[in-house]
């Protein structure tokens, strides 16, 4: 794929239409296939077209092309055809539209006209891509979505961009730190799959691919998409920018020695979705003080994958895990559930050591790839309301808590979590005269004279 030209757009607005004209003395077979290609990014804008009879070329796509604000470069690529050697071709831009504008008509804008020559350039040819039909859970971290291995021949070459497409019901955001391995080595930064299916991986220090095999690998983690499906793709020999090491001419791979065509991995089936919980890290407290009300004595993170989940029921123990003072104590009054920092449940006196279940209707629905923190609160008062002063507790959840997928309407499986220990001291307070303020003579008619000093100590 050789670079023809690189046009700078400037101003704003959505680009709908680009129309070019081949220069040069060859022929309009030359070309036979005509993209455009983001410079900045090595995306490619276009879909493959034709030289007209009348050697034209013309882009068209109503949603825009590319969007230009301020300045944006883009770079017209082309497959040159074999046994041209000798002849010369270049683009010009005759004429675009912009979106809600009139068609405008362009002259003087022209490439470079380059004479073809002949050579004989590296090659690259990709085997069979994996997996093939495959289901994977929703929450999976790391999975390998592409795979295929690369035979590179005549001489090493040098990957700048690679660009892969995600096809299928399941929403392009089930999948979620994308990622390219070349021989089990990050290439580039990760990513996401964009509204239109495409994720590309570009690097400015383009990697060293020496003769011989490799395996690209494409990771990501499935965080949605619960019962829905998906395949990834390598739909266009285009799509990956791979350049002769000495020609510095890019190269067009094959696939199975043969010309290439899409590059398609197996259907994937996304499971049903699930829930993990965990002890919320922004809770550090590990000492409370007795006697205390409204105080939290749990924080845990829910973490939905797949779908959206929605839990039900919520199975609590409170537990002493060293004896509480007075020593009677069997009941902590008005233990609470909250979500998000709003209470969704009324207050019970939890019985310690025993299980307890807390209706939340819909109270807690945590969204698809995304947390809610549940935090579970009550008095450090028991049951005949004396302040607990001494000892510990913690909160556990149960097994026996009830979740159910709001896409597949299938049951979840809650894990079991246990939140931090907290030590209960008794909230001592010591109060007296502020040492060092002694009797004294004042005269009379002043104003805001000290009179008495007080420390209050906790």
């Amino acid at each position: 794929r050789a670079k023809l030209a690189d046009l700078v757009f400037s101003g704003n607005g959505s680009v709908v239409s680009v129309k070019l004209m081949r220069t040069g003395v060859s022929n309009n077979d030359t070309l036979t296939n005509v993209y455009l290609y983001d410079t900045a990014t090595g995306v490619r804008l276009t879909d493959a077209a034709s030289v007209l009879t009348d050697g034209t070329v013309t882009f068209n796509s109503a949603s825009g092309i590319f969007m230009v604000s301020g300045s944006k470069t883009v770079s017209v690529m082309a497959d040159v055809a074999s046994s041209t050697g000798g002849q010369s071709v270049g683009v010009s831009v005759i004429g675009y539209t912009v979106y809600g504008s009139a068609a405008a008509m362009v002259s003087g804008v022209n490439g470079p006209v380059q004479t073809i020559s002949q050579a004989s350039l590296a090659s690259g040819d990709f085997g069979t891509v994996t997996p093939s039909a495959t289901s994977i859970n929703a929450g999976s971290s790391g999975s390998t979505i592409w795979s295929s291995a690369l035979n590179v021949g005549t001489r090493s070459v040098n990957l700048s961009a690679m660009t892969f497409k995600m096809v299928g019901s399941a929403p392009v955001d089930s999948l979620a730190n994308v990622k390219l391995y070349v021989d089990g080595v990050q290439f580039a930064n990760a990513s996401a799959f964009a509204a239109n299916g495409y994720v590309t991986f570009y690097s400015m220090s383009p990697l060293s691919l020496t003769t011989g095999s490799h395996t690209f690998d494409v990771r990501a983690d499935v965080v949605k998409g619960s019962s829905r499906t998906f395949y990834v793709t390598l739909e266009n020999a285009g799509d990956i920018a791979l350049m002769d090491s000495q020609l510095s001419a890019n190269i067009t791979v094959t696939k199975s020695s043969a010309a290439f065509t899409n590059a398609s991995a197996g259907v994937i089936t996304i499971s049903g979705g699930s829930l993990t919980i965990s002890q919320n890290s922004g809770f550090t407290t590990s000492t409370v003080v007795g006697g205390s009300t409204a105080q939290a004595l749990g924080s845990f993170k829910f973490y939905a994958y797949g779908e959206d989940v929605k839990v039900q029921y919520l199975t609590l123990t409170v537990a002493s895990t060293s004896a509480l003072t007075p020593s009677n104590t069997t009941k902590l009054n008005n233990v609470t559930v909250y979500v998000n920092g709003g209470a969704v449940s009324s207050g019970v006196q939890a019985t310690l050591g025993s299980s307890f279940q807390i209706s939340l209707g819909s109270n807690l629905i945590v969204p698809a790839g995304s947390s809610a923190i549940v935090e579970v609160r009550g008095d450090l008062v028991n049951q005949g309301n004396a302040n607990v002063t001494a000892g510990s507790v913690q909160v556990s959840i149960a097994s026996s808590t009830t979740a159910q997928g709001q896409y597949s309407f299938n049951t979840v499986n809650v894990p079991v979590a246990t939140g931090q220990t907290l030590s209960i001291n008794s909230g001592n307070v010591s109060f007296g005269a502020t040492s060092g303020f002694t009797a004294a003579n004042i005269s009379k008619n002043q104003s805001l004279v000290k009179i008495g000093s007080f420390s209050l100590q906790a």
